[in-house]
């Protein structure tokens, strides 16, 4: 009887290991799916933001391309000013932006 014992007692440890390597198999799984649906929200997330930068730049660019006729059809001394400006600053606020990212991406 203690050979059944033994047996009995190996059965269900194998049993046991065998629920134990389930459950770490099981919370795995939902680990994986939770940062699969992370990676999925984020990428909306960053779909949704490129896509506002985008209407945003078409917006600004056809604003700015309305100014820039109107201003040369009202005064070339304003217009030359205006680029001389926007010379200066374009660099300046593609620095800026390019900061902005590298702290958000880090």
């Amino acid at each position: 009887m203690s050979e059944q014992d033994k047996d009995h007692r190996q059965l269900v440890q194998s049993l046991k290991a065998d629920w134990e390597k389930l459950n770490q198999i099981g919370d795995e799984w939902v680990d994986a799916a939770y940062l699969e649906r992370q990676i999925q929200q984020a990428q909306k997330e960053k779909q949704r933001a490129m896509k506002k930068e985008f209407y945003l730049f078409l917006v600004s660019s056809v604003f700015i391309m309305i100014a820039t006729i109107a201003v040369i059809l009202q005064s070339f001394h304003a217009f030359v000013i205006i680029q001389c400006v926007t010379l200066v600053g374009a660099p300046l606020i593609l620095f800026l932006l390019n900061k902005r990212k590298k702290k958000v991406t880090s």
